[in-house]
């Protein structure tokens, strides 16, 4: 048995209890987080998320986007900071607000004091 199955099994599942099932998820959010940045398994629970999110209390539907956010905002920022850091050609570095970037980490962008040519 898969060792995240286990730990499912802890969950009673009861007619009609979503929020046993959010509690499931937000469990293979923390253990499993790679499957919820994309690909065939991150369509899997889009599409159950998605059916059931209407139904969803307050609680619930906070506690789910709070733990997607945690996956999926680094993601986003570091695809923000490489499309920042991509060069538009190969002799001219990309220089947003007209400053070259020196470097990039997490969600800050250090730029240099430099003004573009």
């Amino acid at each position: 048995m898969p060792h995240w199955l286990r730990d499912v099994t802890k969950y009673q599942l009861k007619e009609n209890d979503m929020e046993s099932g959010v509690k499931i998820l937000l469990e293979r959010i923390k253990t499993n987080p790679e499957e919820f940045l994309g690909g065939e398994k991150y369509h899997k629970w889009s599409l159950i998320i998605d059916r059931y999110k209407d139904f969803f209390t307050e609680e619930e539907s906070k506690a789910l986007t709070d733990a997607l956010r945690n996956v999926v905002m680094p993601q986003f920022n570091k695809e923000v900071l490489k499309k920042l850091m991509v060069e538009e050609s190969d002799d001219e570095i990309f220089e947003p607000f007209g400053r070259p970037i020196l470097k990039a980490e997490g969600s800050s962008i250090t730029y240099s004091s430099a003004k573009a040519k």
